[in-house]
Order: structure tokens, then sequence, then C-alpha cells
């Protein structure tokens, strides 16, 4: 996450205070949007963790097959 901080930071020409207050805020009301289980791997994700990348990835697959229907999952 401390590399989404100094992005927004040098992005935003702000504190890194302010760019964490800022990164906080967002992460906070996306994961408040999304099902537990992404929530956590967005969360793993963001603290550098990488098998949290592949989990999240499936995961919304799974969701979202049923949307584009069975030839999608193939």
């Amino acid at each position: 996450m401390e590399k989404l901080i100094n992005l927004v930071s040098s992005k935003a020409n702000i504190s890194g205070e302010a760019a964490t207050s800022a990164v906080n805020t967002v992460m906070s009301f996306i994961k408040d949007k999304l099902p537990e289980s992404v929530s956590t791997q967005v969360t793993g994700l963001l603290q550098g963790g990488t098998s949290g990348l592949s989990n999240l990835v499936g995961g919304a697959s799974d969701k979202l097959g049923g949307l584009f229907g069975d030839d999608a999952k193939k």
C-alpha cells in the first residue's frame, strides 16, 4: 500500500500524511461496497501480497462467469 500512497502523494502533489488519509478513505469506501471475500483479497494485495491477486481474479471471474454464458468459462 506504500507504493499507492507514494503515487497519490506524487501525482496529487500532497504530503504523505494527506495521501495516506486519501488512500485509506477510498479503500474503506471500496471495501464497504465489495463482498467480504473480495474485500479481504484487495486488502492483501495492497499490503504487498501476490497470492491475493490470483484469488481476486479467480473469484471475480467465477462471479462474473454467469453473465457471459458458459462459453466464457472455457
